[in-house]
């Protein structure tokens, strides 16, 4: 049986270090190159569903 995970959701705070290594896995893994830190963590909340439960703000969630 295969399943697709659909979301997923991040409680509490979450190390920036940690969204650009996702990031990072996802542009090598589909071939993409962004400069901004601020799109390589669109791309990690994007790929990782962390919109689909609930709207996930970097702004409150990620840390330095």
């Amino acid at each position: 049986m295969k399943l697709s995970v659909v979301g997923s959701e991040i409680v509490g705070l979450i190390p920036k270090s940690c969204m650009l290594e996702a990031a990072e896995f996802y542009m090598n893994r589909e071939d993409l190159f962004l400069l901004e830190e601020e799109q390589q963590i669109r791309l990690a909340v994007d790929r990782l569903g962390l919109s689909s439960l609930k709207y996930f703000d970097p702004k409150e969630k990620v840390i330095e």
